[in-house]
């Protein structure tokens, strides 16, 4: 369980009824960079399908191709 404070927040939200659409932040802001991925990937699930969730989709894609570029140490 993460224990990112805005993914906590919004997870309260969309229990509480607000859809995720209005739950989710345009602009996410993390204390680290797990926490970013952790509020992407949950945002990835809830979101309906859309232009925003294809972004989420591709930054998420784009974070990954990096982690492993830099285990393959390229």
């Amino acid at each position: 369980m993460s224990n990112c404070e805005l993914l906590k927040e919004i997870k309260r939200q969309i229990l509480a009824g607000i859809p995720a659409e209005e739950a989710i932040p345009y602009d996410i802001h993390c204390a680290n960079e797990s926490d970013y991925y952790d509020v992407l990937y949950y945002a990835s699930q809830v979101l309906p399908d859309g232009r925003r969730k294809t972004f989420i989709l591709n930054r998420l894609e784009e974070m990954d191709n990096a982690a492993r570029s830099e285990i393959s140490g390229q």
